[in-house]
């Protein structure tokens, strides 16, 4: 692992995710521009809050010894954790990664919208079409975040 910056420590509550551990890598190509430092750090607050809410989804799958949060639940906290990372978007834009924040901005939507979707509709029957509901609810946000911290690799974090 290579060494990080004075004050980039990963949230823990994304440690072990993928993308996180892109993350924790950083090329040294010079200084940066401390614009772009604080909008990785906003970045990274806004990545925190959608992996929170992902987790809170994902909790609905069942265990193998407990049966998981009910769906009503879990959806709750999915929608309020999306709308707390919408919320933070703005701590991260710039113009060097600005498309790449209109893609996690409509992600953000259309992963809020496929939920309250699903909110009003039927709730999934079975293991198996509860887990296909869930990947398709989590599905916009994975790209879009990725696209968005491989930007940041490419400006030298």
């Amino acid at each position: 692992m290579t060494a990080e910056r004075p004050g980039t420590q990963v949230p823990p509550s994304i440690e072990s995710d993928s993308v996180a551990r892109w993350i924790r890598r950083r090329r040294n190509d010079g200084p940066i521009s401390g614009d772009l430092a604080h909008a990785f750090q906003g970045f990274r607050g806004t990545l925190e809050l959608v992996e929170d809410a992902k987790s809170a989804l994902a909790a609905t799958a069942p265990r193998r010894r407990t049966p998981g949060l009910p769906l009503a639940q879990a959806l709750a906290e999915f929608e309020q954790g999306l709308a707390r990372a919408s919320a933070s978007m703005g701590r991260w834009l710039l113009p060097a990664v600005d498309e790449q924040w209109a893609v996690c901005r409509s992600a953000l939507a259309e992963s809020a919208h496929r939920a309250e979707a699903l909110r009003l509709g039927d709730a999934p029957g079975g293991y198996e079409e509860l887990y296909g509901t869930l990947v398709d609810l989590m599905e916009p946000l994975d790209h879009a975040f990725e696209t968005a911290l491989y930007r940041f690799r490419e400006l030298g974090l």
